[in-house]
């Protein structure tokens, strides 16, 4: 019986270690699990709380750019009326002057209207002095038509001419230019010639080289530029003239804006407005194959004997063309060129 108790005492002594480390080891083994838990959860808390945070700025943000927003609208709302009331104001103010214009545009035309039924008519006399000088304007400026006569002194001979506003220089019929020293200066002689094989010799000072260009050609022509004694109608003067070989051309002679400008204006639907001056010669412009181109005024030391032959009226060397062939120039002065 002792032994029984002393064994049941021993078995009990080695139960309550065994079971007391086990307690233990549970406890060990759980302790870190329990923390692991809560370190999650502070984590996650933690990190809503930001969340939460950015959340609120954000709405805060938007409802500062909305306030903003709002507040621009509404500005511009009240420029916008501002700007119409403006708008509205200035087309009534318009209409008014506009309805005033009307009225004084009525009143005006009535008052017209009654002058025009008590305004006197005028008089053929009246007629008569207005239009008695159709060459030239009320303010003295001559009235060239589309061709005119003129006379060069140094040749005594007139020329029907081209009035040619397109052209800037003068240009005159020129066959044999030569260039000549005379007194020291630099002169050109040349010849204009007639078709009955006899020419008109004519001498003239330099004035400088013209450079032509054509509207038919792109390379540019140069010219020597001279200067000549012309009257048409009532003016006298020195103009210039570039030389040119015009035996192709419908006229003798073309004259440029340079000549017309501050002279004459040019009306196109008439020609030969001004009158011609008589000279030694008259070249016409080409018409026909008869020989009446080449006039020679007669004299009374020049009397035809009775029974002579009838002298033969010579031409000049010219040919139906357009003479619109001279364009713009350029001057140019290289000394002796």
């Amino acid at each position: 019986m002792k032994l029984k108790l002393s064994l049941l005492k021993s078995a009990v002594l080695c139960i309550v270690p065994l079971a007391f480390f086990a307690v233990s080891g549970c406890q060990s083994t759980r302790a870190p699990a329990a923390a692991g838990d809560g370190t999650d959860l502070k984590n996650t808390v933690d990190e809503n709380t930001r969340l939460i945070s950015e959340l609120t700025r954000a709405r805060e943000e938007d409802a500062r750019n909305m306030n903003e927003l709002k507040a621009a609208m509404q500005e511009n709302t009240e420029k916008s009326v501002k700007t119409l009331e403006a708008c509205t104001a200035v087309s009534r103010k318009l209409e008014q002057e506009n309805q005033s214009l009307r009225q004084e545009i009525g009143v005006l035309s009535g008052e017209v209207r009654q002058n025009r039924s008590h305004a006197p008519r005028t008089s053929a006399g009246d007629t008569a002095k207005v239009s008695s000088d159709a060459t030239r304007l009320d303010n003295g400026k001559m009235i060239f038509g589309n061709q005119e006569w003129v006379y060069i002194a140094e040749a005594d001979a007139s020329f029907a001419s081209r009035i040619d506003t397109g052209a800037s220089v003068s240009s005159i019929n020129a066959i044999n230019i030569e260039k000549i020293e005379r007194d020291g200066k630099v002169w050109y002689k040349f010849d204009i010639p007639l078709d009955d094989g006899n020419v008109i010799h004519l001498s003239a000072p330099r004035v400088r080289t013209a450079v032509i260009v054509q509207a038919s050609s792109d390379t540019p022509e140069e010219r020597p530029v001279v200067k000549l004694t012309v009257k048409i109608g009532s003016y006298t003067g020195v103009n210039e003239f570039s030389l040119k070989n015009r035996d192709k051309m419908q006229f003798p002679l073309l004259v440029g804006r340079e000549f017309i400008q501050d002279i004459a204006v040019v009306d196109v639907s008439r020609e030969n407005v001004q009158k011609k001056i008589d000279g030694g010669v008259a070249v016409e412009a080409y018409k026909d194959a008869g020989p009446k181109n080449r006039q020679k005024k007669s004299s009374g030391s020049a009397q035809k004997k009775p029974g002579a032959a009838p002298e033969k009226q010579p031409q000049i060397l010219a040919h139906p063309k357009d003479d619109s062939e001279d364009g713009d120039s350029q001057d140019s002065d290289n000394g002796n060129r």
